[in-house]
């Protein structure tokens, strides 16, 4: 089941919304964004690549999202990273990574 939520953005980032392509919706892709964080948080941590791709893919419809997702919005993936750690560091969040050696 799905619920609603208002959401307050900045300008900037409304405006930018209409610059993106919809094969993956705003709602679908914050959905996601917000499900990463959360899961992030249960672990206080950020999730491996790995984990990034379990966690997607056990959700229904998890594996074409992350295609879609891929192929529309890659490169532009980066600076959002980037964003998410600035809002980590912000709010105090743990961005550490447990790496293992390889």
């Amino acid at each position: 089941m799905k619920k609603r939520l208002n959401l307050t953005i900045d300008d900037d980032v409304y405006e930018s919304l209409g610059e993106i392509p919809r094969k993956v919706s705003v709602s679908e892709l914050v959905n996601w964004l917000l499900k990463v964080f959360v899961a992030e948080l249960k672990v206080g941590r950020e999730l491996t690549g790995d984990e990034l791709v379990e966690l997607t893919d056990s959700i229904p419809g998890g594996r074409d999202f992350r295609r879609r997702l891929k192929e529309e919005y890659g490169p532009k993936l980066e600076r959002t990273h980037r964003m998410i750690k600035k809002a980590k560091e912000v709010f105090g969040v743990s961005i550490k990574k447990d790496r293992k050696a390889k």
